[in-house]
């Protein structure tokens, strides 16, 4: 088999530049084109990337390396479609194109076809004696179908071939921290961190291990190196925003839910919480506020409406305050904080016989508080 140059190689982001300032690209160059287009994809310059591999096929217009190049960046921008013509056209003039196979197979995958790239990958490993991007590639499926027995063999395979393989060893992270190894997850994502400091992910898994473990302080460490590395991440913000709320910090959470929500004005999560820090710090107006727009982008959440129904009652608009108790109940139905402050709510509205039926569901349900209500304020 012709050896294949490997497009989906590694290189430090310095190295990059220095490469790009050392290469000129024409139209009847092709190899100088297809080198700084590589040089490019790894430093994420897509349209750069596209630009390049077209320079190249304006010189050969059959170039498997050219159409290779420019698939793997049109599947950086989603565009599968496109890409999956471009592997096509590369493997039709280099049936062994380890990158082409390799990039088919995640498309593929992307795309939901599963046979289709497990067909490719396994390709790219009966050719390549021993491909890491072929086997985090085939991890990657195995894992999208849920089988992570499968998947974790494939990652290890992948790293035995190329030890620096960070996002292999990623993977394996995110795997055990999912199926409860947090010891194992750590060891992984520190190692993640060691080989790409430079690289988001391996700080963002590793925080959600702190935020589930309850490390705050650690979390907000991890999430700072996040929104230093990654400064447009909607979710670095927002964890970050968890782990302050958690310490009580409220003002820096909202600040932090306010910076998500700006990335990402449809984030809902964030509005939610933010609402919460409001809360936290009395600032009731500015918590229904959020509520609110929780609600316009998930008319049914049982928490917002909980929530927004807390806050209007710290201001005494109980009211409105047992209306979103009541829609609570439409959506979690046996939701015994609720029935609880909807019988709050009613009591002092002077409705005390509704009220007191509030508290005693809520005491049926277990809640300890209704029932000494009941006890103290309803009778028998």
């Amino acid at each position: 088999m012709k050896k294949t140059h490997s497009i989906l190689r590694r290189a430090s982001s310095t190295s990059i530049l220095v490469f790009l300032a050392a290469l000129a690209c024409g139209p009847g160059d092709e190899r100088a084109c297809l080198e700084r287009g590589k040089a490019r994809l790894l430093n994420g310059n897509i349209p750069g990337t596209i630009e390049d591999a077209g320079r190249a096929l304006e010189f050969n217009p059959e170039s498997p390396g050219a159409f290779t190049l420019r698939g793997l960046a049109l599947a950086r921008q989603k565009k599968h479609r496109e890409a999956l013509e471009d592997f096509d056209r590369a493997l039709a003039a280099e049936p062994g194109n380890a990158d082409a196979l390799v990039g088919r197979g995640k498309t593929r995958n992307a795309t939901g076809n599963q046979e289709g790239a497990l067909e490719d990958l396994n390709s790219v490993i009966a050719l390549v004696q021993c491909s890491s991007d072929a086997f985090r590639e085939r991890g990657n499926l195995w894992a999208s179908m849920g089988n992570f027995t499968r998947a974790i063999q494939d990652y290890q395979k992948a790293l035995s071939c190329r030890a620096d393989d960070y996002e292999a060893m990623l993977a394996l992270g995110i795997i055990a921290m999912e199926t409860g190894d947090a010891k194992k997850a750590s060891e992984y994502l520190r190692s993640v961190i060691r080989m790409k400091p430079d690289m988001s992910g391996g700080y963002y898994y590793d925080g959600l291990l702190a935020l589930r473990a309850g490390e705050y302080e650690k979390a907000v460490e991890r999430y700072g190196e996040v929104v230093r590395l990654d400064p447009e991440k909607a979710e670095g913000y927002y964890n970050r925003g968890l782990a302050l709320g958690h310490l009580l910090r409220y003002k820096e959470a909202v600040q932090n839910f306010t910076r998500a929500i700006s990335l990402k004005p449809s984030f809902y999560a964030a509005f939610l919480n933010r609402g919460y820090a409001h809360a936290g710090m009395k600032n009731y107006l500015e918590a229904i506020s959020d509520y609110n727009a929780a609600l316009a982008l998930r008319k049914d959440s049982a928490k917002a409406f909980y929530n927004r129904g807390l806050a209007r009652a710290a201001i005494g608009n109980f009211r409105d305050a047992a209306e979103d108790f009541t829609s609570t109940l439409r959506y979690s139905k046996h939701d015994a904080g609720a029935y609880y402050n909807r019988g709050l709510a009613r009591y002092n509205m002077g409705k005390k016989v509704p009220g007191c039926d509030d508290m005693k569901k809520a005491s049926t349900l277990g809640d300890s508080d209704a029932r000494e209500f009941v006890v103290t304020h309803c009778g028998k």
